[in-house]
C-alpha cells in the first residue's frame, strides 16, 4: 500500500507539473483531443445510418425507445439538469476548451483513461474476454511506464487501441435486464442496471479505494471533475445543436441514449472513432495529430 500511495502521489505531481509547463506554451499547430465520447460516436453513427425497425428485445422495451415508466420524473429531473448545464456546466466546458491548450487536454484524457484500465480490465475478466483483459493489463503497463505515468498513449502506437468496459455491460453479458430508464441529478441518463453498474464500478475503483480509505478524497473530487471535463468537451456542440434543432429534447436524447446503449451492450454494431466520425468536430476544434 506504501507503494501504491508513492504511485498516486507520483502520477499526480507529474501530472500537475506537465500541465503547468504546457500551459505557458503558445502554439498555433497545437493538437487535440479525438472524440472519444461513446455518446459522440453513437450520435455520430445514427445520424448516417438510422437504425432499422427490430423485434423487442427485452418486455416492455423496443428497439429504438426504453421503457420509461418513471418518465414525468425524469422530465422533472431533466429539466433541473437542463438549467444547471447552461448556467454552470456548459460556460464552464466553453472555457475549458478554450483555455486549456488542446495538448494539455489530451494529456488530461490520457491520465483519465489510464486511471480507468484497472476497471476495465477487472469486467473483461468477468466477461470472460481473456482477449481484451491481456490487452488492457497490457496498456496499463506500458502507458504507466513508458507513457509516463499515462500521460501519453504509447500503448495505441504499438497497436493496442483503448476499449473500454463496464459492470453495467458485463451485468448484460451474464443476462441481466436493463430495467427502467431512469434520469440522475447531474449523472444525466441511465438504467436500473447501469445505475448499479455505476456504484460497482466506483467502488472496484483502485484510484477510489485509496483516495477513500487514506483521507484523499479531494484527489477523487478532482478526478470527478477532469473526467467531466473532457467527456462533455468532446460532445458539447453535438448536444447543443441537437437542444436547438429538437421538437422534444428529452426524448430525443432518451433514444439516443437507448439506441447507443443496446448496441454497445449486445454487440450488434460497432460505433468506431474513425476519421470520418473525427470531421463532424466543429470547425473551431481542428483535428488532432498523432503523439
Amino acid at each position: 500500500m506504501k507503494m501504491f500511495s508513492v504511485f498516486i502521489k507520483t502520477t499526480l505531481s507529474v501530472a500537475f507539473l506537465f500541465m503547468g509547463l504546457t500551459l505557458c506554451v503558445h502554439s498555433a499547430n497545437s493538437d487535440v483531443i479525438p472524440p472519444h465520447s461513446d455518446i459522440y460516436a453513437a450520435a455520430k453513427t445514427l445520424s448516417l445510418n438510422p437504425p432499422a425497425p427490430a423485434l423487442p428485445l427485452y418486455t416492455h422495451q423496443s428497439a429504438t425507445e426504453p421503457y420509461d415508466p418513471l418518465e414525468p420524473f425524469n422530465r422533472v429531473v431533466f429539466e433541473f439538469n437542463r438549467v444547471l448545464e447552461g448556467l454552470l456546466f456548459n460556460p464552464l466546458v466553453h472555457i475549458y476548451r478554450g483555455v486549456v491548450p488542446p495538448f494539455v487536454q489530451k494529456r488530461v484524457h490520457c491520465v483519465l483513461n489510464n486511471l480507468a484500465t484497472p476497471v476495465y480490465f477487472l469486467n473483461d475478466v468477468l466477461q470472460c474476454k481473456l482477449d481484451h483483459a491481456c490487452e488492457s493489463l497490457t496498456r496499463f503497463i506500458i502507458n504507466t511506464t513508458f507513457g509516463l505515468l499515462g500521460l501519453f498513449d504509447v500503448a495505441s502506437e504499438v497497436g493496442l487501441p483503448p476499449h473500454t468496459e463496464d459492470l453495467g455491460q458485463t451485468l448484460a453479458t451474464w443476462g441481466a435486464e436493463p430495467g427502467p430508464y431512469l434520469v440522475l441529478p447531474i449523472l444525466g441518463p441511465t438504467d436500473f442496471r447501469g445505475l448499479l453498474g455505476m456504484v460497482g464500478d466506483f467502488f472496484a475503483d483502485p484510484f477510489n479505494y485509496y483516495a477513500i480509505h487514506h483521507d484523499r478524497r479531494t484527489l477523487m473530487d478532482i478526478r470527478i471533475a477532469a473526467t467531466y471535463a473532457d467527456e462533455r468537451s468532446h460532445v458539447l456542440t453535438m448536444v447543443e445543436n441537437l437542444e436547438e434543432t429538437s421538437v422534444d429534447y428529452y426524448a430525443a436524447l432518451r433514444s439516443l441514449y437507448w439506441q447507443h446503449k443496446r448496441a454497445k451492450v449486445l454487440h450488434d454494431k460497432e460505433f468506431d472513432d474513425n476519421d470520418e466520425t473525427n470531421s463532424a468536430m466543429d470547425s473551431d476544434h481542428p483535428q488532432p495529430e498523432e503523439d
